[in-house]
């Protein structure tokens, strides 16, 4: 018999039961398990001789059960027997086990050890503050509760006479408790009645107090209130030379955050609207140049356009570009029915970004076109959201190692 053991348990964790075992185990001793049943024996992973064969046989030799009494139980099913502190029981035979009892298995002795209970929440409990009260009589000394709770006679007896449950009564010894305080006095009326009975009258006023005269040639001078002396500021510090401060960042390339931010309108933009185009254009269809960008507009697949794309869909090749730009820039920015998305960026070359013009049809004052193209326009927000306000500049390639 190799003393392996097995522990039938349906809810407990088995992970834990079986290394609280194996750390029994290696003291030699069986713990017993409260509401569950130990079974000593051998397992069906032994495997055992039997002539040419090797077969796995597994024996029930004895199991430790808790009893209905609350202690332990040992039933033997082996034919062998079991020694309890040296006294042979025989098959069949229940023998109730204490703590430190020896068990012999067939030659491997054991020590049994029952499990602690597991201490309930009721059960661990702390007795109560009793409150050190003092007796009505000068002398006399309280004590606390003659029945203490989880204490015997004589420990009880032993904590009543001790110098801890008595209080003097005197001023120094006697503790102050919220109960013990003394309670604030009622509240008094503002009219007390005279010792002969007569209440006073309401209108009734008080006498004046007496003046206190006051010696005024004794007396001493009235304080004066002395300012105290003003001491001179300190100069401030002067102020680093601007010039060294351009030169340095010119020389560590650092760039003024409102050189990078262009200005609203750039100067070509503001040459243009200086005056009206001078000279007309003369459009095939023969309609205004705001039908025309506004046909533009509503049939590109932009949803805003710069001028130069404005250019590039409505202009001629063959006509000139600055007239061209002089006119679509006068009719964009005094026509009420073209939004402006302004653009203050800088592109990678230092230069100031176009802005971005889109159809509003809900500001236009022609009832045809807005009938006609108001359904096919995209809404003011979807042409504004759009709008990227930054730029990042790329990063230069750097060399590869690799083809070096």
């Amino acid at each position: 018999m190799d003393g392996r053991l097995h522990i039938n348990s349906g809810t407990a964790d088995v992970g834990e039961i079986e290394a609280e075992w194996k750390q029994a185990l290696s003291g030699k001793t069986i713990m017993g398990l409260s509401g569950r049943t130990v079974t000593i024996g051998r397992g069906s992973s032994n495997m055992v001789h039997i002539g040419s064969k090797t077969t796995a046989v597994s024996r029930r030799h004895a199991t430790i059960a808790e009893s209905s009494s609350g202690g332990f139980e040992l039933f033997i099913s082996g034919l062998n027997g079991v020694r309890v502190n040296g006294e042979l029981h025989g098959t069949g035979a229940r023998v109730a086990l204490h703590s430190d009892d020896d068990l012999n298995f067939v030659g491997i002795r054991f020590r049994f050890r029952a499990a602690e209970r597991a201490v309930d929440a009721g059960d661990d409990w702390w007795p109560a503050p009793v409150r050190k009260r003092v007796a009505d009589g000068p002398g006399s000394y309280t004590s606390l509760s003659k029945r203490v709770r989880g204490l015997s006679s004589e420990a009880g007896a032993l904590y009543q006479n001790s110098t801890d449950t008595l209080v003097g009564t005197d001023d120094v010894a006697r503790p102050h408790f919220i109960d013990d305080l003394p309670s604030s006095p009622p509240h008094m009326p503002l009219l007390d009645f005279d010792v002969c009975g007569d209440e006073p009258a309401l209108d009734d006023e008080l006498p004046p107090l007496p003046k206190i005269a006051v010696d005024k040639e004794n007396a001493a001078p009235p304080k004066q209130n002395i300012a105290p002396a003003k001491t001179p500021k300190r100069a401030k510090a002067a102020r680093r030379d601007d010039d060294m401060m351009a030169s340095l960042r010119e020389l560590l390339g650092i760039v003024d955050p409102s050189e990078a931010l262009a200005d609203s309108i750039d100067s070509d933009t503001e040459a243009f609207l200086t005056a009206a185009p001078a000279q007309p254009l003369a459009l095939a269809h023969g309609g205004s140049l705001a039908d025309l960008l506004v046909e533009s507009m509503v049939f590109s697949a932009r949803t805003s356009h710069t001028i130069s794309d404005l250019l590039r869909d409505v202009a001629p090749a063959d006509a000139d570009a600055r007239t061209w730009r002089h006119h679509v820039t006068w009719t964009l920015f005094h026509t009420r029915c073209f939004g402006r998305v302004e653009r203050r960026v800088k592109d990678a070359s230092d230069r100031r970004a176009e802005d971005r013009w889109y159809y509003d049809a809900a500001a236009d004052d022609c009832p045809l076109r807005r009938a006609n193209f108001g359904g096919l326009a995209r809404t003011a927000r979807r042409c504004t959201l759009r709008d990227t306000q930054y730029f990042f500049k790329q990063v230069p390639k750097l060399p590869s190692f690799r083809y070096k």
